[in-house]
């Protein structure tokens, strides 16, 4: 049973919440095995005085099989600030299909640590967070897919500090 209170303790309820949005972007993006690209980002700011939690809400992308040069395996992931706060999980992408594969990204967390990140409320500063992809392996030339089709939404839940 909580007790009750004195005085003004709003401090310790949520005073805010937003919504940081990368907005749609349908251009193609091509991705290799040469590097991470960042696909979409979003900076996320958490303002003085106050502590935010995120929330991933709605992120994804779409890979174009049709311009293939072999049978990949995606890597994806997401970053905050550049520490990856997910685990990278795969996608197959066969050269057999001929539409739009979308991919929608969740939380796949893996180990305290990621799990401490999206639990707990983080300082005033500014979070970039960014969705990474790269195929895997060293295959030289590597095989390339095209990215598009790319959306970032990550809520903001703030109270004072």
């Amino acid at each position: 049973m909580l007790a009750p209170t004195t005085g003004d303790d709003d401090r310790q309820y949520l005073s805010n919440f937003l919504i940081a949005t990368a907005l749609y972007n349908a251009a193609d993006q091509v991705i290799d095995n040469a590097a991470n690209y960042a696909v979409a980002g979003v900076n996320v700011p958490v303002n003085p005085g106050q502590q935010s939690q995120f929330l991933l809400t709605s992120t994804g992308f779409d890979i174009r099989p049709d311009v293939l040069t072999a049978n990949v395996v995606v890597d994806v992931w997401i970053n905050v600030s550049g520490t990856r706060q997910t685990v990278k999980y795969p996608v197959g992408v066969f050269t057999a299909i001929t539409g739009k594969i979308h991919v929608d990204i969740g939380l796949a967390l893996s180990g305290f640590l990621q799990v401490a990140f999206w639990t707990s409320y983080h300082a005033a500063g500014t979070y970039s967070m960014n969705i990474m992809v790269r195929i895997e392996g060293s295959t030289v030339p590597s095989p390339t897919v095209f990215v598009s089709d790319t959306y970032m939404n990550v809520g903001i839940i703030s109270k004072a500090a």
